[in-house]
């Protein structure tokens, strides 16, 4: 073989090596390129199918804003009170912001992930939006519902849903067309009333439905409607200045059977006890009661002055028909065995089991922006 074709065939064979190592490059590009674009698409699409339900950042309908419901929607533990409390001043948040906007946008409330609700927390949630739909009443609501789940016998159950549908939380946001999509055994008798007066008559019909219960009516309405006269007479008062304007000025009444127990609640979304306890009761009776309490000057923890508050011993109105202030909210308690009571007010948690058992007193982290009120009674089955 000559030099020229010796030559020729060393830059041929160095031509396709070029070659080849320039297509292994190229389709090694070409790989990565189409590995990141998968990538990316499937970031996007995962987005996209969070957004078109409850994501408020890069959501496919840009007329909403959304708010994400906690898994639990309670205010018994310490961990979803926080929670519960912070969804709640979301609520708030997001409305104002999208009824000052220029151009109004839906407020979608999303309970994708909520598996639980407790009877407290699900009547300061109904109070909330309640007060919402009050101060916004262009405001409109989109809602994403919870989904059903299999419980342990195998059936589809929704407890959240149907806690919702039974109080009317989906009437309340204009979403009345919605009906169960399946029952939960262990809801029964749910009841959910409002007022913006003191007539007692809305509590009185509804308590008077526990007496197929076993319920001791006469006592239990004792309690609530100093509960209730209190809410419309201090709660919204203006002898105390207001951190937040009332624009509603009611209380949410509650009765419910869960979990063999029955459950009444009152709610406000007022000044709260700590706050008012001052200008409804005399310098000299909290005095005495500090003292009892063991505290020279005021305490500091709500708590603590929710507590102070049901040991009054003279109401300052003087009606007859009211009883001795805030003793009668516990007086049914101390009347009915293996009953308590558990108020809730700004900060502060009391839980009162009776006179011969120990109570249960702490600060929360965050303020729930009112007063709450619970009796839980046994629940007895009385034959016909």
């Amino acid at each position: 073989m000559d030099i020229f074709h010796t030559t020729l065939t060393m830059v041929t064979r160095h031509s396709k090596h070029n070659s080849m190592k320039y297509l292994y490059k190229k389709k090694s590009y070409n790989f990565a390129r189409l590995a990141l674009q998968r990538h990316l698409k499937n970031i996007k699409r995962k987005q996209k199918k969070k957004g078109q339900k409850c994501s408020s950042f890069g959501a496919k309908n840009a007329d909403e804003v959304s708010a994400m419901a906690p898994t639990r929607i309670d205010l018994y533990n310490p961990r979803y009170h926080t929670e519960l409390v912070m969804f709640k001043q979301e609520l708030e948040k997001k409305a104002d912001e999208s009824s000052q906007s220029s151009y109004r946008k839906k407020l979608r409330i999303c309970f994708r992930n909520t598996t639980h609700i407790t009877a407290a927390a699900g009547l300061l949630m109904i109070a909330t939006v309640d007060n919402i739909v009050s101060k916004h009443p262009r405001l409109k609501f989109a809602v994403t519902r919870p989904p059903n789940r299999n419980s342990k016998l195998g059936q589809l159950e929704n407890l959240v849903d149907s806690v919702l549908v039974r109080v009317g939380f989906y009437k309340l946001i204009g979403h009345e067309n919605i009906k169960r999509r399946c029952d939960a055994a262990n809801v029964k008798c749910w009841r959910y009333a409002y007022g913006d007066d003191a007539n007692g008559e809305i509590p009185a019909r509804l308590i008077q439905e526990l007496a197929s219960y076993g319920v001791k009516t006469n006592k239990l309405y004792r309690s609530c409607f100093e509960a209730v006269a209190n809410a419309t007479e201090h709660a919204y008062t203006d002898k105390v200045k207001a951190k937040r304007p009332f624009n509603l000025e009611r209380w949410w009444f509650f009765v419910g059977v869960l979990d063999d127990k029955i459950t009444v609640l009152i709610c406000d979304l007022g000044h709260g006890i700590p706050d008012t306890l001052e200008t409804t009761q005399s310098k000299g009776m909290l005095s005495k009661i500090f003292e009892k309490l063991g505290f020279k000057t005021k305490p500091t923890e709500d708590c603590i002055l929710i507590r102070a508050s049901t040991m009054v011993k003279e109401s300052r109105t003087g009606m007859e028909f009211r009883g001795k202030g805030g003793t009668d909210v516990k007086t049914f308690v101390d009347q009915t065995d293996g009953s308590e009571m558990l108020i809730l007010s700004n900060h502060g948690y009391y839980r009162y089991r009776g006179q011969d058992s120990p109570s249960q007193a702490y600060d929360n982290k965050r303020s729930v922006g009112g007063t709450i009120i619970q009796w839980t009674i046994p629940y007895i089955e009385v034959e016909d």
